[in-house]
Parts: structure tokens; C-alpha cells; sequence
């Protein structure tokens, strides 16, 4: 997993292989992006080569962080349509308090967060 900003200094978590997060990685993650920048993150999580999977413990630290208050939006980016497809239904049920959106490539993600 790889943490670093793009050229519009929008935040990019790029994951190029399947990885297992738990609550030590979690943190790591929230933090490095938090040393980034504190305030009005856009925030895109690259998943066109790679997947995750969560501890619950994972979940919930990462559910009840305050990364959340300073993120103002978050594109996930999945090239496969069935995970586009769950990844749609997590972000309707989640009810995020920033907008958040699905995407099938990087650059539509920038755009979408440049707009």
C-alpha cells in the first residue's frame, strides 16, 4: 500500500495486491494521510490492482476515526463492475458526512474531486 499526493494534491492510497489490514495498518494509514494534510482532504482510494480485507477491529478504529471530519470527498477507484457494484451499495448505506463516489478509473476520481 502506497500513501502520496497527485498532482491536483489530492491524497492517493494506491494498493497494487490483495492486502489484510488489521487495526496497526489501519492506523498507520489514518495517520500517514492525516500528516499530509489536516483539513479538507480528497481523498482517493485506489483499488483498480489490489483488494483489502479488514479485521473488525480495523473497522471499527477506522468507522470511528477522525480522519472522517477532515476528509471533504472520496473517490474509490475499482476496475471490476461486480466490486464497483458492492462498493456503490457500501457507500449509500454508510451515509458518509463528505460526498463519496464509485469510479472505474483514476482520472475520472480526480475529475470527479477537481469539480
Amino acid at each position: 500500500m502506497k500513501i502520496n499526493k497527485n498532482r491536483y494534491n489530492q491524497i492517493i492510497i494506491e494498493v497494487e495486491d490483495q492486502i489484510d489490514l488489521d487495526i496497526e495498518d489501519v492506523a498507520w494509514a489514518t495517520q500517514t494521510v492525516m500528516k499530509l494534510q489536516e483539513i479538507g482532504i480528497e481523498l482517493i482510494v485506489d483499488l483498480e490492482k489490489g483488494y483489502i480485507n479488514m479485521t473488525p477491529n480495523a473497522l471499527k478504529y477506522l468507522s470511528t476515526h477522525k480522519i472522517h471530519d477532515s476528509i471533504s470527498a472520496l473517490a474509490i477507484v475499482l476496475k471490476s463492475l461486480p466490486n464497483r457494484i458492492l462498493a456503490n451499495s457500501f457507500v449509500k448505506n454508510n451515509r458518509f458526512q463528505y460526498p463519496a463516489r464509485v469510479f472505474e478509473t483514476r482520472p475520472e476520481a480526480e475529475t470527479w474531486l477537481l469539480n
